[in-house]
Formats: C-alpha cells, sequence, structure tokens
C-alpha cells in the first residue's frame, strides 16, 4: 500500500494521472470536461512545482519527487503524448515541465532525473522515436544532468537495486548513440565536419560520452574491486554490462573498417576529410575498455594495425584540451611524427601579447651584472618575466635568444661565484649555504635567481 505521510502531495498527482487516462481514453464524450480536465492537470502540475515542493530541504524535496515519480507522473504525460487526439496538449505539458525543472536550483534539478528517465524510456516505445522531437528534447536534458551525477548518491537515494537498473538504463542510451554514430559513419568518409555543429555525428558523440560517464564510474567504484581477481568477460560477474560489451564492439569494428578506408585516401587525398570527431570516438572506446583485459587488449590491437590512420588523426585533429596520455604508454600504435606532435603540445606557446608584457629593453652593463640585472628583475612579476625578454650589453649591438642564454648563464656563475661570498656555509652543516649579510647583494641575489628561474 502506498504511504500516507504526503497525502496532500499524493491526492495531487493521484488527480493528474486520472485525468490524464480519461482524456487519453476518451470517457468523457464532453468537449468541455476535456477542456477543464487540461486547466485542471496543468495547474496542478504548475503548482506542484511551483509552491508545492520545500526547495529549502534536500530531504523532504527528494521525497515529495518520489511521490511524483511512483505515481507514474512522467509515464502518464508521455501516454497523453503518444495519444493522436491530445498530442499537443501532451507536448506544451512536457515542455511546461521541463522548464518548471530548469528554473530549480542546479543541486535539486539533479534529483530530476528519474523524470526524464521515465519519459524517455515511456517515448522509445514510438515506432520512430530516434526521430522525434520531444524524444530527442528529454534526452539532451538527460545527458545533460547525467554527466554531473555522483553514482555514490543515486538519484533519490532509492539503494544499490535502483543503481543497478539505473546503470543498465544508462547502457541501453548509450547503444542508442552508438547506433546513430554507426549509421553516420555509413556514409564514408566525409568533408571536415568541424563547421557543422548540428551534425549528428557531433551531437551523438556528446551523447556517448555523457551517458557513459556514470556507467564507468560505477565500474571503477562499485565493481572494479570487488571481482578485481576474477576473470573479465562478457560472461560471469559482469554479465550485466553485456549491453555495453555489445555497443563497445560494434563501435570498434566500425571505427577499423573507417581506419582503413581512411588509410587508403592518405597517400592522395589528406585535406578536409570527415574524421574530427574520430578522436572522440576513440578515446570514448578507450574509457570503456580500460576497466576490462579482453576489451583493452582487442582495442589496443586494433589501433596497433591502423597505425597510418590514427597518427594522422592525432596529428591533424589533436588539441590541449584534451589528455593524450593514454596513448604514450602504447608507443606501438603511434608513429615518429605523432610522437613528436604530442611532446610539442606539452610546450607553452608564446603569444604576441606576451611580448609587451617588458615594454623597455634590459640594458645591462657587463662590468655591474649582477647590479643592474637586480635593478630590472627584482620588482616584477614573475608572469611577465615568462614572455619574451629583450636583453642586451651595454655598448654591443647583439640581440636575441643567443645574448638572452649568456646572460642567464653570467647571471648563474656571478650569484654563485665564492669571490663574490653572495652565498656563506653554515658552520655546522656545510651542505647548506644563506645569503651573506656582509654583501650589499647577498640577500638581493636570492629575489633575483628565484623570478628567473620560475619564468
Amino acid at each position: 500500500m502506498r504511504s500516507t505521510r504526503l497525502v496532500k502531495a499524493q491526492q495531487l498527482v493521484d488527480e493528474i494521472v486520472s485525468l490524464i487516462w480519461r482524456l487519453c481514453k476518451r470517457n468523457s464524450g464532453n468537449e468541455a470536461w476535456d477542456r477543464e480536465a487540461r486547466r485542471v492537470i496543468r495547474r496542478n502540475l504548475s503548482d506542484y512545482f511551483g509552491d508545492f515542493l520545500p526547495k529549502d530541504n534536500d530531504i523532504y524535496f527528494g521525497h515529495y519527487l518520489q511521490v511524483f515519480c511512483c505515481s507514474h507522473v512522467p509515464a502518464s504525460l508521455a501516454m497523453l503524448y503518444m495519444s493522436p487526439q491530445n498530442m499537443i496538449f501532451g507536448n506544451e505539458l512536457i515542455q511546461e515541465l521541463i522548464t518548471l525543472i530548469s528554473l530549480l536550483p542546479r543541486h535539486l534539478s539533479l534529483q530530476c532525473i528519474p523524470i526524464y528517465l521515465e519519459i524517455c524510456k515511456a517515448l522509445r516505445g514510438m515506432p520512430y522515436y530516434r526521430n522525434d522531437a520531444m524524444f530527442n528534447t528529454c534526452r539532451r536534458c538527460l545527458s545533460d544532468m547525467v554527466k554531473c551525477t555522483e553514482m555514490k548518491t543515486a538519484p533519490n537515494g532509492a539503494g544499490y537495486a535502483y543503481l543497478v537498473n539505473f546503470i543498465k538504463d544508462m547502457q541501453t542510451f548509450v547503444a542508442d548513440a552508438a547506433d546513430e554514430i554507426v549509421h553516420s559513419m555509413d556514409a564514408g568518409i566525409e568533408l571536415d565536419t568541424r563547421t557543422s555543429p548540428s551534425h549528428p555525428l557531433l551531437t551523438e558523440v556528446v551523447y556517448l560520452k555523457n551517458f557513459l560517464m556514470p556507467v564507468e564510474t560505477f565500474i571503477t567504484e562499485e565493481l572494479f574491486f570487488k571481482f578485481r581477481y576474477r576473470k573479465v568477460s562478457q560472461d560471469g560477474p559482469y554479465q550485466e554490462f553485456s549491453i555495453m560489451f555489445e555497443t563497445f564492439f560494434r563501435l570498434l569494428n566500425k571505427m577499423d573498417y573507417c581506419l582503413e578506408e581512411l588509410e587508403k585516401l592518405l597517400p592522395t587525398k589528406s585535406e578536409n576529410l570527415g574524421c574530427y570527431q574520430y578522436v572522440a570516438i576513440i578515446m570514448e572506446l578507450n574509457n570503456m575498455s580500460k576497466h576490462f583485459p579482453d576489451l583493452a587488449k582487442q582495442f589496443w590491437t586494433t589501433l596497433r594495425n591502423r597505425k597510418l590512420s590514427f597518427s594522422y588523426l592525432i596529428i591533424k585533429y589533436a588539441s590541449k584540451e584534451d589528455d593524450y596520455e593514454w596513448i604514450s604508454v602504447h608507443k606501438e600504435v603511434t608513429n615518429f611524427e605523432c610522437r613528436r606532435h604530442l611532446a610539442m603540445m606539452l610546450l607553452a606557446r608564446v603569444s604576441d601579447e606576451d611580448n609587451n608584457l617588458i615594454q623597455e629593453i634590459m640594458l645591462i652593463d657587463r662590468s655591474r651584472l649582477l647590479e643592474d640585472s637586480f635593478e630590472y628583475i627584482a620588482h616584477s612579476e614573475a608572469e611577465t618575466l615568462r614572455a619574451s625578454l629583450d636583453l642586451q650589453f651595454k655598448d654591443e649591438e647583439a640581440t636575441g635568444p643567443g645574448v638572452l642564454r649568456e646572460w642567464f648563464v653570467l647571471v648563474c656563475q656571478a650569484i654563485f661565484d665564492p669571490r663574490n661570498a653572495l652565498f656563506v656555509a653554515c658552520p655546522n652543516d656545510r651542505r647548506r649555504f644563506f645569503p651573506n649579510s656582509g654583501n650589499q647583494l647577498g640577500a638581493s641575489s636570492v629575489i633575483l635567481l628565484c623570478p628567473i628561474y620560475d619564468s
């Protein structure tokens, strides 16, 4: 029996569900009653998320939201949308619900994941749900939320059983995204898709990444240590991930085919190839495989067989925003040009703006090397010293990187020159040195050396 702890909330949602069922079955036969029923449903839905939900208490908010979901209001709204005579009204209600959830604080709106999940699962019953605008809208909202979900605190806090079912649902959405990706890749090697943000391949790769996040977190935190000493395969303790295994091999086989086709085009046509999202797909395949030895072995074998095309993708499309350390562990899948490109990405670039950070030329007198250098460097910020230093020795015409390197070596030698006694050894421990208080530049040399070394 349902709990009567939240009587008013239960009565409100029961009225919504009852009116929706009567509208779908057309038992009234009265247009005036239909209009009144629609008005009551819209009012109750707005009141429930407007004033009824306690937004100042996360626990109570979860209780009221659980009443809303357990009464199957989201599924009823989806049923209303799928009803031909009520599709427009159902569309309006779901859009209003999405708006009401978006107005909630972020930590409360994340608790509404089961609402979007139930609507999407219900809309999947339509024959052509993948082309349905409402399904894609709810799937986008669900995708944006699940990537922020912490699996230790599952939605609604309903325990481990709910969490397992939630992960199974996420695998289903991963499979849907993978199907769309494979379908988009069936068109072959197209033109560069970076200039088309609405390209289906770009959208589905984002969905794939977001829906995989809770699955990978669940594997890492809940199952990895539990079964770390058992053989990992599609059978046994990991059979609950069979959907993900099937998705992985379907994506990997398609990627293998595309990389093979790409190798055929590289000698003659390497410009504007539509492979921009291939790197992102390969990265997600790596994330899917790293917890399962059998999948990882197959993944790296495939990349090793397609070294030429994989290296081409990394050189052309890899960016500093992503982490490619996972590639460096398996050097056999890349060539020299690819490894050089990854190494160069680790170096910081000096922009034209950095060249303007130091406005004046550092004019250094060799006879007053430490004194002049101290005047220029001591009061400068470390950030400005990371730019290109413009330095010149007095009465000399030479300038550029070679002069800068010479100045750096001379300054370091002068600082540690025993004749200048800028530093004195500790009498108790000869391995320690302190600035010489008797030398005017002894303490200042530390100020000079630190920003130079840091830059």
